[in-house]
């Protein structure tokens, strides 16, 4: 678990000191649509000195509906992308730090995200 008690799920480097994680925030209804959490995010993080965001801009993850956003943050730049599925929102991000390729670090990302599928949980379809 994480401070603000989400999952993180995994995290791996996708530049010489940048990271791509993703985590499950909890259900929706206790967290919000993607969107009003990207809100929430961008709001907290603007807060910061020396930060500034971007536009919430519509994508996709695993064939889900998404928002992705752009937070510049002190020590480099982070791209994050918000979902939901089966009523649980989850957040994938790519934290690039200054001195790394962004362009390198967000295609390594997307290569990633461009594999994901959501496994069917019926598992009586798996029984004889």
């Amino acid at each position: 678990m994480t401070v603000d008690e989400c999952r993180e799920d995994f995290r791996v480097l996708v530049g010489q000191r940048s990271t791509f994680a993703a985590a499950c925030l909890g259900t929706v209804s206790q967290r919000g649509e993607p969107y009003e959490s990207a809100i929430r995010t961008i709001a907290r993080t603007s807060a910061w000195p020396g930060v500034d965001s971007a536009d919430i801009v519509d994508d996709k993850v695993a064939g889900d509906r998404a928002v992705r956003y752009r937070v510049i943050l002190p020590g480099g730049m982070l791209t994050e992308w918000k979902f939901a599925h089966r009523g649980w929102l989850f957040v994938a991000g790519v934290f690039c730090r200054t001195g790394d390729n962004e362009a390198d670090a967000l295609l390594r990302a997307a290569l990633v995200c461009s594999t994901w599928q959501w496994i069917d949980d019926d598992r009586s379809s798996h029984l004889a």
